[in-house]
C-alpha cells in the first residue's frame, strides 16, 4: 500500500477539523507551595510517631507496670505502640468529618 505524497500524515495530535479547532486552554500551574506543605506534613507524621522509640522501654520500667520483670517490658512497649496507631485509626473518621464540615470551602 503506497501513500499519496500530497496527503498529509495524520497522527493522534492532528485535529480532524482544521477550521473549527477550539483554542487550547492554558495549562494551570501546579500549586507547589501547597504541595510542599503537604510533603512536610507527610514526612513529619511518621517522625512524630517514632520519636518515643528510644525512651519507651525506660518509660515502661520507670512506671513500674512490669514490677521488675524485664520480659514484660517488650510486651508493654508493643502495647503502647499498638494503642497509639489504633487510636489514630479510630479517630481519623471523626477528624475528617469535622474538617469537611468546618474547613471545606464552597465551590
Amino acid at each position: 500500500m503506497s501513500l499519496d505524497p500530497t496527503t498529509q500524515l495524520l497522527d493522534e495530535e492532528t485535529p480532524l477539523l482544521q477550521g473549527n479547532a477550539p483554542a487550547k486552554k492554558p495549562q494551570t500551574p501546579l500549586p507547589w507551595r501547597q504541595f510542599s506543605i503537604l510533603l512536610v506534613l507527610q514526612i513529619a507524621e511518621p517522625m512524630t510517631s517514632q520519636v518515643i522509640s528510644p525512651f519507651a522501654p525506660q518509660l515502661i520500667r520507670d512506671i513500674g507496670i512490669t514490677h521488675g520483670d524485664e520480659a514484660l517490658v517488650s510486651f508493654y512497649v508493643g502495647l503502647l505502640y499498638s494503642l497509639f496507631f489504633a487510636t489514630e485509626a479510630l479517630t481519623i473518621f471523626h477528624w475528617s468529618r469535622l474538617s469537611d464540615y468546618i474547613g471545606r470551602k464552597p465551590v
